[in-house]
């Protein structure tokens, strides 16, 4: 491998490269090599031998499409005027075999084509930096997160230790103010004069009944 464009490489960034060349997806290549997708994003970035070698396996393998499909446009050519030259084929299959042939392709976009779209080596580079922006942008969007969420339990920490402690217990020493608390008022009944009637209701006068010897009535 001393002069290929895999020189230089390990065993497993050569063995993702050349996955790449047969055709493997990067997330394939990365899980067949026994190295993780993220790794093979950070050998991209940081080692120019390995993004170089991935750009020309990429390369090969449009390359091997192409011819590929050059190949079955010819086959698909010939079959084609193999039908409309058979007279046992049926007339509704020679008939879309003609109509394939008027409805190829003309100027500017001339050729044979077929469904199978082959990107071109810049627009899978374009690609796979968009998934690793992706990729990038979800670590960051979790690592803000987590952030979020230690600052969140710092501050709650911090109101805890500087929130005023209640008084829940009267201190020792001190009485409890009760001059809020409402006393039922004492009532005293008005005293009668010597020569008024007794409150006892004996129908004597005062000075005569209870004044000396008081009932309980009185």
């Amino acid at each position: 491998m001393e002069d290929t464009p895999y020189a230089g490489l390990s065993p497993v960034q050569a063995q993702v490269a050349l996955s790449l060349a047969s055709g493997a997806s990067l997330s394939h290549a990365a899980s067949s090599s026994g190295v993780g997708r993220t790794t093979v994003y950070t050998w991209l970035k940081e080692n120019p031998a390995f993004s170089a070698a991935v750009g020309f396996a990429k390369a090969e393998y449009v390359a091997a499409l192409r011819d590929r499909v050059r190949d079955l446009s010819a086959k698909a050519i010939n079959t084609i005027d193999t039908l409309l030259d058979d007279p046992a084929v049926h007339a509704s299959v020679r008939l879309k075999a003609a109509l394939a042939v008027l409805n190829r392709p003309h100027f500017p976009d001339q050729g044979w084509h077929l469904p199978e779209k082959i990107n071109h080596p810049d627009d899978e580079a374009a690609l796979e930096n968009l998934a690793q922006l992706e990729f990038s942008h979800r670590q960051t969007r979790y690592a803000q997160t987590v952030l979020d969420h230690i600052v969140e339990a710092e501050h709650a920490r911090f109101a805890s230790r500087t929130a005023p402690a209640t008084q829940s217990k009267t201190p020792v020493g001190t009485q409890p103010n009760t001059s809020e608390q409402q006393t039922e008022p004492v009532r005293h009944t008005p005293r009668p004069g010597r020569n008024e009637p007794c409150l006892c209701g004996s129908g004597l006068k005062f000075k005569r009944c209870c004044l000396n010897k008081p009932h309980a009535a009185c």
